[in-house]
């Protein structure tokens, strides 16, 4: 896969008025040396100064903001590419639905990252049509900020003409990111901080809906091996897998794009036109097959739709992770044990914390609602947070290490599950249950 030239970490991440997030919320990715682990074996990831947390799980009951939690991280790029497109709503604004007042004020966003050792602190208020303020430092110097409409770059690289031109642009289209506009005009370090947005948010996605991807795999088969390997480890039957270019006829592509073309007519369907129009420019398909051994030694190659969902699920992991692991990059899940077994999470969460596994210093957030990976030798305490929503239908989320008054020997899961730290769902007793029946 293509090499992630930049080294990124996440240090903080600051949000409000997002879904179910009303109120403030702030997360750190930072180790609390009081309960982190001195295991030699242990990963922290060390950029110049910092120290940072290879994995962040949150716990959390069904609805209580877990989801929309994780959509946050990449709220960023639905900001990028405005100024390639006519003003619109800003798709990144989900205010608070359950109260008039939070409609009608913006969304708070703010970063912190490590990139190359820097420290890059990005800060943007908006609201649906508007960002309402945008501010950039780069290791505690400001380098610009545009606040209630105006636009100081702080920046003396940046040459006059070019801050004359961004000024100019961002008064005529306010849904733009000054980022952006310095990034097209190919300064630095504004290129690099884009790109750092564009590209290290990295998604866990399916593999056989997304062409480029699997063209970008076919064309670096000296990771196919690998891979294979690790499907291997996991016990998934497959010895090896390969990837088949084939030529689509004009007849076919012709035929999808009438066919996606019919789809935009019905309402509840969006295609969009890049969409109908990739069908004329995607000539070749690529077919993913998997090889299993048979009895009589020979490998034999089996369609994806016989394969189990949490194979194709954890493929779709690895095609991401093994890159990642060499070189660095920021990866997201929602509900990282979705169709896969507690014990081959237990072992994707223990690969990310191993340094001599994790050589990139790649960091995972997730969430999940396996208890068993609240253990010493999978987590530590500063590496888990839990999300609650009160009755009012804020959610909030709070570290595990605030709990202060507890021993470190204790059961965490056995705690967990008992409630005693929130983040579970408050069930009806099984005999109330009974009653409701029989009324």
């Amino acid at each position: 896969m293509k090499k992630n030239n930049n080294k990124v970490n996440l240090i903080s991440i600051t949000f409000s008025n997002h879904y179910s997030f009303d109120k403030k919320q702030k997360i750190f990715f930072v180790p609390d040396t009081k309960y982190s682990t001195s295991n030699e074996n242990w990963n922290l990831i060390k950029r110049g100064s910092n120290k940072i947390l290879p994995v962040t799980v949150f716990y959390g009951a069904n609805a209580s903001g877990k989801t929309n939690l994780i959509s946050v991280f990449h709220k960023v790029k639905a900001f990028l590419n405005n100024s390639k497109k006519v003003s619109s709503k800003l798709r990144g604004y989900r205010p608070f639905a359950l109260n008039e007042k939070s409609k009608k004020e913006g969304s708070l966003l703010e970063l912190e990252l490590s990139v190359n050792n820097d420290i890059v602190s990005y800060s943007l208020l908006f609201d649906a049509n508007t960002i309402l303020s945008e501010t950039l430092s780069l290791n505690k110097k400001k380098l610009y900020k545009k606040d209630k409409g105006s636009v100081v770059i702080s920046d003396h690289t940046v040459s006059e003409y070019v801050i004359n031109e961004v000024k100019d642009t961002i008064s005529r289209k306010k849904d733009v990111l000054i980022l952006e506009l310095l990034a097209i005009k190919e300064c630095e370090p504004y290129i690099n901080i884009y790109n750092v947005f564009k590209n290290s948010f990295i998604r866990f996605e399916s593999l056989q809906d997304n062409k480029e991807l699997l063209a970008e795999l076919y064309q670096n088969k000296e990771s196919w091996v690998k891979i294979s390997e690790w499907l291997q480890s996991a016990d998934f039957g497959i010895s090896h897998f390969e990837i088949e270019k084939r030529e689509i006829s004009a007849e076919k592509r012709q035929l999808k794009k009438l066919f996606l073309e019919k789809l935009q007519t019905i309402p509840q369907i969006r295609i969009s036109e890049d969409e109908v129009e990739d069908t004329n420019e995607s000539i070749y398909e690529y077919i993913l097959k998997f090889y299993h051994k048979g009895e009589d030694g020979k490998e034999y190659p089996l369609s994806l739709g016989v394969e189990s969902k949490g194979t194709l699920i954890f493929f779709d992991m690895l095609v991401k992770l093994y890159p990642a692991f060499l070189n660095g990059g920021l990866l997201f899940e929602d509900e990282i044990d979705a169709s896969l077994h507690p014990l081959l999470v237990k072992f994707l969460i223990q690969a990310f914390n191993n340094p001599k596994i994790n050589k990139g210093g790649a960091q995972l957030i997730c969430t999940t609602h396996n208890s068993n990976l609240l253990k010493k030798d999978v987590l530590t305490r500063d590496e888990v947070w839990l999300v609650e929503k009160d009755l009012e239908g804020h959610s909030s989320v709070y570290p595990l290490s605030q709990f202060t008054n507890i021993r470190n020997n204790i059961d965490f899961e056995k705690w967990y599950l008992q409630g005693r730290f929130g983040g579970v769902p408050l069930l009806l007793d099984i005999t109330d249950l009974e009653e409701l029946m029989k009324e």
